[in-house]
């Protein structure tokens, strides 16, 4: 009886470590999100469509500020995002974010200012 019930013990473990990892896994970025820049005082709002592959980002920004652009070197990995925008007319953004209550929540770099941006999913 002991044994049966260490057994059954060791099985409830390893099926909540399990559940565990299972639910570290970070949620798809995949789609179109809208979202707000800020920089010394002033907000600009842009839109990106992520495409995912595994943990590789890829896909295009687009803001009247900036006009259009391409997500590149982009990693999402444990709700975390890195990605540099490469734009014809502007400088490249460093952007990093983190998902934070269905929001993506970070702050991004560019002409050698920094300034926070954050942006959700764009409903239709």
């Amino acid at each position: 009886m002991k044994k049966a019930c260490f057994i059954a013990a060791c099985a409830l473990l390893a099926l909540a470590a399990f559940s565990s990892f299972a639910q570290t896994e970070s949620p798809s970025l995949a789609g179109e999100w809208n979202a707000t820049f800020n920089l010394m005082g002033t907000s600009v709002p842009g839109a990106f469509v992520f495409k995912t592959d595994g943990e590789a980002v890829t896909g295009t920004m687009d803001s009247p500020h900036t006009g259009p652009g391409t997500i590149q070197n982009g990693t999402w990995h444990d709700h975390q995002l890195q990605a540099t925008l490469v734009f014809a007319k502007h400088e490249s953004i460093a952007i990093s974010a983190t998902l934070q209550g269905g929001k993506l929540v970070g702050d991004f770099k560019t002409e050698g200012q920094q300034g926070t941006w954050e942006a959700v999913r764009a409903t239709h």
